[in-house]
């Protein structure tokens, strides 16, 4: 009789406890039915082949892969062998692997909390950190259930001004760059004529850091035919940036550092850089560092009265 006392209510909890998983199961995947997602306005259209956006068990949001990135304007690819997502667009690369808590920037490793994962042979990835690679803004709309995705290129441009005095001998040549935070160079804003013509093979001297850091060696005549010019006259010049990589592309918001070089007399070299965030506030006057390397104190009235701003469109 004892036993019987113990095990019959032993029985009804199990039971309870059973009823109780089942109902939450069902609560969760209702709620999860109902997440939507929209890309710059547009709601993406999900449908039982596609598969439907849901909330993991880390509760991020879990979205069908090439429905939701051919919308966003990407390219998906598929390796069975090595069970990972490929996803192109603007020049970056990002790779999403099945199970992994991490994905592939180009060759940055970006950690997550969550992993992508296959669901009724369907390929879900987390949408925040995939889309969040690309330079996108990502946020959650608690009332509506809805990921709301901004991918419109960043606004904003960068002004570098400075006066200008040509000089005769072994000067007058100088270059104005973009690089990342990680010092990764992004493009080539202007160099002179003279450098990017080949004159830096037999005058080493010439611009010798923006020579390196571009690839100027390597790249193909209508590149260079693009990002140069004649050297101009006396006076104030004016240079600007739209936030575009070499190609043309939008760069993701974020850190960037410009660079102008200039070679004031054979060795002897001026160098200003500054910082700005690429969809960050304005900054009307941004703060610069300027040095010079092998300084001869000859003809540093070359590159005078430098100022950079950033500003919002």
């Amino acid at each position: 009789m004892i036993r019987r006392k113990i095990f019959f209510p032993m029985l009804f909890v199990v039971s309870c406890a059973a009823v109780a998983i089942v109902i939450f199961s069902q609560l969760n995947e209702s709620c999860a039915a109902g997440v939507g997602v929209l890309i710059d306005g547009s709601p993406v259209v999900y449908s039982q082949d596609s598969g439907q956006p849901f909330i993991d068990s880390a509760n991020r949001t879990q979205v069908p892969l090439r429905a939701t990135m051919e919308q966003f304007g990407a390219a998906v690819t598929w390796n069975s062998k090595s069970r990972t997502a490929t996803v192109q667009k603007n020049g970056i690369t990002v790779k999403v692997p099945i199970g992994k808590n991490y994905i592939y920037k180009d060759d940055e490793l970006i950690s997550n909390d969550t992993v992508a994962t296959i669901k009724a042979e369907r390929t879900y990835l987390p949408i925040r950190v995939v889309l969040e690679a690309f330079g996108a803004r990502v946020d959650w709309n608690r009332e509506s259930q809805e990921v709301l995705v901004t991918s419109v290129p960043v606004r904003g441009n960068l002004k570098i001004s400075f006066d200008f005095n040509w000089q005769e001998t072994a000067g007058s040549q100088y270059a104005i760059w973009i690089e990342d935070s990680k010092g990764n160079f992004v493009r080539t804003v202007f160099a002179t004529d003279f450098t990017k013509s080949g004159g830096y093979k037999f005058r080493k001297e010439s611009l010798p850091l923006w020579v390196a850091k571009s690839g100027l060696a390597n790249m193909e005549q209508p590149e260079i035919d693009a990002i140069s010019g004649a050297t101009p006259g006396n006076g104030r010049l004016t240079y600007t940036w739209d936030g575009t990589d070499s190609k043309g592309n939008p760069v993701p918001a974020g850190a960037y550092r410009f660079y102008l070089e200039g070679t004031l007399y054979w060795s002897e070299q001026m160098l200003c850089s500054g910082s700005f965030v690429l969809g960050g506030d304005e900054q009307k006057n941004i703060p610069l560092d300027i040095k010079y390397i092998n300084d001869i104190d000859v003809n540093k009235n070359m590159i005078q009265n430098i100022t950079a701003s950033y500003l919002v469109n």
